[in-house]
Formats: C-alpha cells, sequence, structure tokens
C-alpha cells in the first residue's frame, strides 16, 4: 500500500534527515559570512596600517593578507562541502517520500546517499528539533501520487528561489553599505584624490566577495525560474489529463 508524501515526511527518519539537511546548509552559510567578516577585517586592518607609522603592524597587515588568501580556499572548499552534503540529504529525503508515494524502488532515482552516510548524519540529531521541520510539504493526499511529487518539487523551487531572491537583495545593500562606512571613515581622515584610488584598491578583495556570491546567487535565480516555468506546464499538462 502507497503512502502519501504528507503522512509520510512526518516519520521520524525523515524528520532527522530534513534537520541535518538544515544543520548542513547552516554551516555552510555562516562559513560565507565569516570569510566576509574576514575580508571586512583585512580592510580594516590595511587602512589602519596606512595611517599608523609602525613597520611591524604593517608587516603584520601584509602576513594577514597573504593568511587570508589560504583562509579563503579553505573556507571555499567548506562551504562548497557543506552544501553537496546538503544537497545530498535534500535529495535522499525527497526521493524516500516520493518513492513511498508511488511505489517504486528509491535506487530508480539515481544515485543516493549510503545508508551508512544518512545514519551518521542523523545519529547525533536531538529529537526535540523534530517538530521544527513537521509537514515540510503541504497536504496534497487528493492529488494522484505523481502529482503529489511535481507539487512537492515546484515548492522546493519556489522556497529555495524566494530565500536565493532575499539574499541576493541583502548582498547588494549590504555591500554598498559597507563601502561608503569604509570610504567615509577614510575621507575623515585623509581626503585626497589619490586617497580615493587607494581606497577602491583596498575595496577590490570585498567587491570581488560580493560580485562572485552575487552572481552565483543570479544564475542559481534563472535556474530556479526555468524549473517553476517548466514545472507550470507539466502540472497544466496534468490537469488536462485528468479532466
Amino acid at each position: 500500500m502507497n503512502t502519501s508524501i504528507y503522512e509520510a515526511q512526518n516519520y521520524e527518519n525523515p524528520l532527522k534527515i530534513l534537520v541535518a539537511q538544515r544543520q548542513e546548509y547552516r554551516l555552510g552559510k555562516s562559513a560565507n559570512v565569516i570569510e566576509g567578516c574576514l575580508i571586512i577585517a583585512h580592510i580594516i586592518i590595511i587602512m589602519i596600517a596606512s595611517y599608523v607609522n609602525n613597520d611591524t603592524f604593517s608587516a603584520l597587515s601584509l602576513l594577514y593578507t597573504s593568511v587570508l588568501t589560504i583562509i579563503s580556499c579553505y573556507i571555499r572548499t567548506h562551504i562548497n562541502r557543506h552544501r553537496t552534503h546538503a544537497a545530498l540529504l535534500q535529495q535522499y529525503f525527497d526521493v524516500t517520500l516520493f518513492s513511498s508515494a508511488i511505489g517504486n524502488d528509491p535506487s530508480d532515482w539515481g544515485e543516493l546517499p549510503t545508508k551508512t552516510d544518512i545514519i551518521e548524519s542523523i545519529s547525533s540529531i536531538d529529537v526535540s528539533k523534530l517538530e521544527s521541520v513537521k509537514n515540510w510539504y503541504n497536504n496534497y493526499s487528493d492529488y494522484e501520487p505523481t502529482k503529489q511529487v511535481l507539487l512537492c518539487q515546484k515548492a522546493n523551487i519556489s522556497w529555495d528561489k524566494k530565500l536565493r531572491t532575499e539574499m541576493k537583495g541583502y548582498m547588494v545593500i549590504l555591500f554598498f553599505a559597507i563601502s561608503v562606512v569604509l570610504m567615509a571613515l577614510a575621507f575623515i581622515f585623509n581626503p585626497s584624490f589619490i586617497r580615493f584610488i587607494t581606497i577602491l584598491t583596498w575595496l577590490s578583495p570585498l567587491a570581488y566577495y560580493f560580485i562572485r556570491n552575487f552572481c552565483s546567487l543570479h544564475k542559481d535565480i534563472k535556474r530556479l525560474e526555468e524549473l517553476i516555468q517548466r514545472s507550470d506546464e507539466i502540472d497544466s499538462l496534468l490537469s488536462r489529463r485528468q479532466e
């Protein structure tokens, strides 16, 4: 007997997988924030070094610049690892639910994380956190299983697009706010055209950080919009077949 997605999603193991997925996503997001903070600290240190006539401080600022390059590479690897694992956990969560509704074997959906990996991922999950992720999908039980899967996927895509659109807006506001504050502080202490050019050089690592993330988010949003359009077309086709 097939189980509806709405019912199956609230079993203990699927809930634990969803909590683990959220934790992996937050770890990746936190690492991204840490990288941004380190870059801002780098700019501030260089600004101070330019105003303080101290060879030791200047040498330390140059050392920090070199170390930051290495740290940023490590952080990017860390971010990608957590994002990839989060995506695999989400895939396993969805495939488990969709298979229970359709009645097929989970392996039919392609390569999935091993059971050992899943057990390791959920072994330390606090059961008190399960309540917060219950009823992730709305109740589509009145529809046939194939449409249940489609509607759940549409919900995932819309949620993902909403998060990335909000983050994209925050990135733009944050970049301009930080840039204006740093430029204002620099001009207060030493206003000149040469100083303005110097500030632009200081801001280049920060600009690269924000542009890289902005372009990545923009690309993801465009891809999600295409998926939304395609899923709407499939939804319309299924609705016509049921008439």
